[in-house]
């Protein structure tokens, strides 16, 4: 099979075994300018295979996380090809391979990429970057190593193969024998997931040191790490949104409460709270034309690990169905599904799911308008024909697994394209969210796979 995505958020996705994000059999995978976020895996947080071909372009790779081996990627079967290109991979970890483990028959390449702050654990072997065995070749050209660590092999480590670097810049990067990984972030729910764009202001001496960014117009993260001394900064924003921290939070304590750093949360009409020492602030919703400050202090002395976190925009969700009332007949059959011509318009109902399932297995339907968010109780009909569906809620609509069924299986040479659409809490034994087999393909655009469980691909599987 062969899946393509763009412009899409994968993410809080976990595999029991290998493939967080995605794992394929045999087949293709194609990423174009997505966010592959907090992915979670024994081997592969991001992806694996056993023969494939996997092109990465313009993607953010963070915060995936590898028990065993590659933090973002996984391979060892021959005949694997996988390029990355114009990519940034930041803090993902694993105990081999913070960014990937290769072996045997696998061609990997990288070019123009930022590599930051990757990390692996191993007391033995290491590669805060890759780690490279056997047969494998690694080729890197025009891209920059910064501040990864391992125990063994700061950037690669190397047990055979061939590695060719090139035009590359390599600083700050550590092997430390006593260095111990800190774990990443598992499978939170990733406040990024479902919002838009959001403006956060700033005023004060430190705003120039605060790093503000913003992640392919979904949500803006805001950090300072490895803070220093006399700095102050105030941020502000307005709502809706949602402020998050991450749980790494050191911000350096005093015997009475916060006098020496803090970070303050204040708002109108309420007594302002400040927050110092390890734990970070609870999470925050600010409503619609709420301003909303966040003001940052540090003394002249001493320093931390400092804090992030993520400003959401909180957009509404379609009106809920209400339940059936009890006073009625038993919950009837759904009505007749009503078509024009070769297109479905799916509205909030009862009956939205059996519709749902309905069109998909109806041959002559090729197009599925979806108003409405749709709570599966049963697994959806597979699709072997040309389809389109298209979310046209506020946002994205939603097609939510219930962490009790596959959301969508793509079969017997059909062709899907998703595009608006939210697959999450999909769960299967291959791929929680979507399996593409055979001569099948799909095609998934601005949209998202959010926190989907299986024993391989997480969220998507290709054989």
């Amino acid at each position: 099979g062969t899946v393509t995505v763009e412009d899409t958020e994968l993410s809080g996705n976990e595999a029991a075994q290998w493939g967080g994000m995605a794992f394929v059999e045999r087949g293709e995978l194609h990423l174009r300018g997505c966010i592959v976020e907090a992915n979670t895996a024994t081997k592969g947080a991001g992806f694996s295979a056993t023969a494939a071909v996997i092109d990465v372009q313009g993607t953010s790779l963070e915060s995936n996380s590898a028990v065993e081996q590659g933090g973002v990627y996984f391979f060892e079967q021959d005949g694997i090809e996988v390029t990355l290109r114009e990519s940034v991979l930041r803090n993902n970890s694993a105990t081999f391979g913070g960014v990937g483990r290769i072996q045997n028959l696998v061609t990997a390449v990288a070019e123009g990429c930022t590599f930051e702050s990757n990390r692996a654990a191993a007391a033995a072997g290491g590669g805060g970057v890759f780690m490279i065995s056997q047969n494998a070749a690694l080729e890197v050209e025009g891209c920059w190593f910064h501040n990864s660590t391992a125990q063994s092999g700061g950037v690669t480590r190397f047990y055979g193969g061939v590695t060719n670097i090139s035009y590359s810049v390599l600083s700050h990067n550590q092997e430390n024998p006593n260095f111990l990984a800190r774990p990443a972030i598992q499978s939170r729910e990733l406040l990024k997931s479902e919002s838009g764009s959001v403006e956060v202001s700033c005023t004060g001496e430190s705003c120039d040191l605060i790093d503000v960014q913003h992640v392919s117009n979904v949500t803006t993260l805001v950090s300072r790490r490895d803070y220093g001394n006399s700095e102050s900064a105030e941020l502000h924003t307005v709502g809706p949104v949602t402020i998050s921290f991450d749980s790494v939070f050191d911000v350096e304590p005093s015997a009475s409460g916060c006098g020496y750093d803090f970070i303050e949360l204040s708002r109108r009409n309420e007594s302002a709270m400040k927050y110092c020492g390890v734990e970070p602030p609870p999470e925050t919703e600010v409503d619609v034309d709420e301003q909303f400050n966040i003001t940052w202090f540090s003394d002249g002395g001493k320093g931390g690990e400092g804090w992030s976190f993520y400003v959401t925009v909180r957009f509404p969700s379609p009106p809920p169905v209400p339940p059936w009332p009890p006073h009625l007949p038993p919950y009837p059959a759904a009505p007749p599904l009503e078509t024009n011509g070769s297109t479905v318009i799916i509205q909030p109902s009862w009956y939205a799911m059996e519709h749902l399932s309905e069109a998909i297995a109806n041959s002559y339907i090729v197009n599925i308008e979806l108003y409405t968010d749709v709570s599966l109780t049963s697994d959806l009909s597979s699709v072997s024909k040309e389809l389109s569906i298209i979310g046209l809620c506020e946002w994205r609509c939603t097609i939510d697994g219930a962490q009790a069924f596959q959301v969508l299986r793509v079969t017997g040479g059909g062709n899907l394209t998703l595009k608006n659409i939210t697959l999450r809490n999909g769960l299967g034994g291959l791929g929680g969210a979507l399996v593409v087999d055979g001569e099948s393909s799909a095609t998934i655009l601005q949209s998202a796979l959010l926190h989907n469980s299986a024993d391989f691909g997480g969220a998507i599987y290709i054989l």
